[in-house]
Order: C-alpha cells, then sequence, then structure tokens
C-alpha cells in the first residue's frame, strides 16, 4: 500500500449550520480504516440527537464543547479529550460565545442514525 499525503488545499470542506468540518483522512482520501477531520462549531450551536456505529474521539483545541451522551453530560475544554462510545445517543452544543475548534476520530464507516431511527448515512467529511 502506497503512502497517502493529503495537503491542506486538497482538503475538503463541509457545512451544516453552525459547524464547519473539514476532511484530513478518510477512505475516499486514501485512509482505509480511519477518518479525521477538524471541526468548528460556532458559539450558540448545537447539533441534533443522533448515533454513530462507531466509536468517536474528539480532541479539543480551542474552546469548549458539551456533549449529552445516553444522558449524561459533559463538558470539554481545549486540551480534552472526549471518547464517545458506539451506539450512543448524543448530542453535542457550545453553549459559548466564541468557537470550539476540535480534530475527530473514528473507524471508517460510521454511519449515522437521527434518534427516530433514520438512516444518515455515513457523514461526507468521513466518507
Amino acid at each position: 500500500m502506497p503512502v497517502v499525503v493529503v495537503r491542506s488545499e486538497e482538503r475538503v470542506r463541509f457545512e451544516t449550520p453552525g459547524n464547519v468540518m473539514c476532511g484530513m483522512a478518510s477512505p475516499s482520501r486514501g485512509s482505509h480504516e480511519l477518518a479525521v477531520w477538524r471541526v468548528r462549531i460556532e458559539g450558540g450551536a448545537s447539533g441534533p440527537d443522533h448515533r454513530l456505529g462507531r466509536e468517536q474521539v474528539y480532541h479539543a483545541l480551542s474552546g469548549r464543547l458539551h456533549a449529552t451522551v445516553d444522558g449524561d453530560t459533559v463538558c470539554v475544554s481545549a486540551g480534552d479529550t472526549l471518547i464517545l462510545p458506539a451506539g450512543a445517543l448524543r448530542r453535542l452544543w457550545n453553549a459559548d460565545e466564541a468557537p470550539f475548534k476540535g480534530v475527530v476520530a473514528m473507524p471508517a464507516g460510521g454511519v449515522a442514525e437521527r434518534e427516530a431511527g433514520t438512516v444518515v448515512g455515513v457523514p461526507p467529511w468521513a466518507a
């Protein structure tokens, strides 16, 4: 298997309301087993309740991120790492004014599902 280098100018940017994800490594970018992306969550932004079929690891670079995972709420800030178990119901949000910035990793093929059981698929930044 050849070495793959993904140059910064080759990264693909994805936006959802209040969030920006920048794909760094994934199956479509040469990684067969892992997806890695940068995330920016604007102040006051909140994601939907959802599940992922794979474990996710968030490493906080700046700002603070709140997460409710299977009913337990935690907060991480710069330097902290949040590990979300596969299949757990989760909601992530930024309650502060400053944006949260982090790096996220998960095994390739993590399929997202809304709380109501609607399968969304593999997020495009991780595909």
